[in-house]
């Protein structure tokens, strides 16, 4: 699997698409690969068919290096966000352990984890560690505003919306077996109903086509509902 996906020209005058080409694209990778190179000889392979989740007594980090993982709440399940390989995940739960979420891998993922203890001692034995573990915090924190832009809309059109330049901007070959209306289901709280409605006149209005239930391309989608 590709270290994330491949971004599309953005949309005209899309504030969101805007936002979002400004910030995914800059994966900081450098740093990734650093944090996964000196965490390895300590990390274990997890099992495919282990759980993995986040326990606020025992943090433990993720070294993602091949496939997906979904994060989702643990309260509703919600898909809170899907990670691309490369990457190192529970850098934050590291720092301030919480708990409160757990990741669902796919099946060709690939991954291994680390203690929190031994992690922090890897970072404070050498303290320039801490500023690729910055950069990593920042980009999950601007991902995560990223994402809070549209979902925090009172509005159902702005998440479908949102959601929508989201699928388009994955790796071609993973949306392509994405159904839109489960994508946009697991990663909001709005009906079913309301989703297919949104979908429907869209489609009708010829701002996106689909295929089987697939998002194929998006032209300028309307700002306002």
């Amino acid at each position: 699997m590709s270290s994330g996906p491949t971004i599309p020209p953005p949309l005209t005058g899309d504030t969101f698409d805007e936002a979002f080409q400004k910030i995914i694209p800059y994966k900081p990778l450098d740093c990734i690969n650093q944090l996964i190179s000196v965490f390895s000889p300590k990390a274990q392979l997890i099992p495919a068919h282990r759980s993995l989740s986040f326990s606020p007594r025992a943090p433990r980090v993720y070294l993602l290096t091949e496939g997906v993982v979904h994060l989702h709440r643990q309260s509703d399940h919600l898909l809170l966000s899907s990670i691309y390989a490369r990457h190192v995940i529970g850098l934050a739960e590291l720092l301030h352990p919480v708990g409160k979420i757990y990741l669902r891998r796919e099946p060709d993922c690939q991954i291994s984890s680390i203690s929190g203890e031994d992690a922090l001692d890897i970072l404070n034995g050498s303290p320039m560690l801490w500023s690729p573990v910055s950069r990593v915090l920042a980009y999950h924190l601007h991902v995560s505003s990223l994402r809070d832009l549209h979902l925090n809309s009172p509005h159902a059109y702005d998440a479908v919306r949102g959601k929508l330049i989201e699928l388009m901007n994955t790796p071609f070959a993973v949306r392509q077996r994405l159904s839109v209306l489960r994508y946009i289901q697991e990663r909001t709280t709005l009906s079913r109903s309301m989703i297919l409605k949104l979908l429907s006149e869209l489609r009708e209005g010829g701002y996106i086509e689909m295929k089987k239930g697939c998002l194929v391309s998006i032209s300028l989608l309307p700002l306002h509902y």
